[in-house]
């Protein structure tokens, strides 16, 4: 169950940092904003559920900037203009150790928050939803 938190936790950390750096990322349509966004999506949000998600990820976005260097944002910006996948774009960056923990902290705890606002239903279609990705992920991996 912990790799599926962290998979959901990366998806959600990157469709982040991605809108971090391009200021028109808020306006995006969900395919734009990647799995995550599309996610949100299929989980059909009240308008409360949707605020409350916007104003985490926007939290997130920040605490990700402050966790990256100038440098480290300059270079991740550059990798998603060139059609890098915010994964392999975010894996690209020299981090520290410092920067992983504080990285994977931040990841699981923006998941859990996201959970919190989801209802009952709503968790198990992200459950679902986080099961096929990894199905995909090993099965690509081969």
């Amino acid at each position: 169950m912990a790799f599926n938190r962290r998979t959901l936790m990366t998806v959600l950390a990157a469709a982040a940092v991605a809108s971090a750096i391009a200021p028109m990322a808020i306006a995006q349509s969900s395919q734009e904003r990647g799995r995550a966004g599309k996610l949100l999506e299929e989980l059909n949000l009240t308008a409360t559920q949707q605020e409350q998600v916007d104003a985490i990820r926007a939290e997130h976005r920040e605490q990700m900037a402050s966790i990256l260097t100038d440098e480290q944002r300059a270079q991740l910006q550059t990798a998603r203009e060139s059609g890098q996948r915010r994964r392999g774009a975010l894996q690209s960056l020299d981090l520290s150790e410092d920067q992983k923990g504080e990285l994977k902290s931040l990841r699981e705890s923006t998941r859990d928050r996201v959970s919190a606002v989801l209802t009952d239903d709503q968790r198990e279609q992200l459950e679902a939803k986080r099961a096929e990705w990894k199905s995909r992920r090993s099965s690509a991996a081969f």
